[in-house]
Formats: structure tokens, C-alpha cells, sequence
């Protein structure tokens, strides 16, 4: 039973058989920490539609709460808070 060897080119060799090495990825730190901000983002806008929604309907009967959501979703993702800043919902 032989050892795998490597071969230049990040390629293992065992009996015959190729296999890719794993590359390690980014720290996980870094990329919780930007998924915890997006969903943090997209939970502020789905409670802005929320607070906001009864005004826009009643000035456009015809907006659905998916839409008008969907448009709010959409400006949180075009424009995030920046890391720090903190936005609160008002009671």
C-alpha cells in the first residue's frame, strides 16, 4: 500500500486515481459576519413594509404587500447599512 504523493499542481495521486486537493476557503468569521448583516438588512425592510404598507395601500389600492415589500427588499439590498450603524424600529 503506498503513500499519495503530490504532484505539482495541487493534484494526489494514489493507486492510480487523481483526486483535487481542497482549497481552504475565506475565515468563516468573515463571511457570517457579512450574512448576518444582509438577513439583518432584509429583516429591517420586511418591518418597515410592514409598519409602512397601510398608508401605501390606501394611497394605491391596487399594491399588493408582496410588491410593495419586494421594492423595499430591493432598496435594502442596493444600499446596506454600513457595519456599526445600527437601525432601529420606532414603537
Amino acid at each position: 500500500m503506498g503513500h499519495p504523493r503530490a504532484i505539482p499542481g495541487g493534484v494526489v495521486r494514489r493507486k492510480g486515481v487523481r483526486t483535487m486537493k481542497v482549497k481552504a476557503g475565506p475565515p468563516q468569521s468573515n463571511n457570517r459576519n457579512a450574512s448576518n448583516e444582509g438577513v439583518r438588512a432584509e429583516i429591517r425592510a420586511f418591518l418597515e413594509a410592514l409598519d409602512s404598507y397601510p398608508q401605501r395601500v390606501a394611497a394605491n389600492p391596487h399594491l399588493t404587500f408582496e410588491k410593495h415589500s419586494a421594492q423595499l427588499m430591493a432598496l435594502a439590498r442596493a444600499a446596506p447599512v454600513p457595519a456599526g450603524a445600527s437601525k432601529t424600529r420606532e414603537n
